[in-house]
């Protein structure tokens, strides 16, 4: 397996990083032209499918179009963790009080990267169990794909481009539910894309409460 994540202590003290933010896979950001890793996660490739009620569908691509829609149009606040082995930044990434790492996890758009974390196992059970994302269906762990083809991560993404934010209404009305429980408050600020009608805050795509993340 390809060495995703070289931590260094130095890097503890490390200001974060602000600004605004886009999405360039499932697992990978750009602030400023400084390529971010984020910490503790592992998205599809940008390639992969997954299958879903017997139906092949692009959940690499989808899990990009989530990290895009979590941090299109917002100030992105990442405190760096460390460095990985192709010079990004490793960081726990942030919107507001919305820990977009854990969000990546939860909706069932990448996996608890238990290698180098078990901060976000509890989201990914949850996903597990509310059959989330690539959870409703069958799929290779990441990691698996990637040592099968032999290709790093980075390389896999170099000719890809940025992300755009851009899913059904469903996978919105859930990404606004989990947004809000893990808040425990509703947050206007959730962006949505064109192809969503309600907003985060009440409306016919984002009817009740999800059930909580850990």
């Amino acid at each position: 397996m390809f060495p995703i994540f070289v931590l260094f202590a130095a890097l503890s003290g490390s200001q974060p990083i602000y600004g605004v933010a886009v999405a360039v896979d499932g697992d990978s950001l750009t602030i400023r032209g400084e390529r971010i890793r984020l910490f503790g996660i592992d998205a599809s490739e940008f390639d992969q499918v997954c299958s879903r009620g017997g139906t092949q569908w692009a959940c690499g691509q989808e899990s990009a179009n989530q990290l895009a829609l979590l941090v299109a149009g917002k100030d992105v606040r990442c405190v760096p963790t460390g460095m990985d082995a192709f010079g990004r930044t490793v960081a726990r990434c942030t919107t507001g009080s919305v820990d977009v790492n854990r969000v990546m996890v939860a909706t069932g758009m990448a996996v608890a990267f238990r290698k180098y974390s078990t901060d976000y196992v509890s989201a990914e059970e949850s996903a597990r169990s509310n059959r989330r994302g690539m959870w409703a269906g069958t799929f290779t762990l990441p990691s698996e794909v990637r040592a099968a083809t032999s290709r790093p991560k980075w390389l896999v993404r170099t000719s890809r481009p940025a992300a755009r934010p851009s899913l059904a209404p469903s996978a919105c009305a859930i990404t606004a539910r989990l947004i809000r429980t893990i808040n425990r408050s509703c947050l206007t600020a959730l962006p949505i894309s064109s192809s969503c009608e309600a907003s985060a805050c009440g409306g016919n795509n984002a009817k009740g409460r999800d059930r909580g993340i850990a």
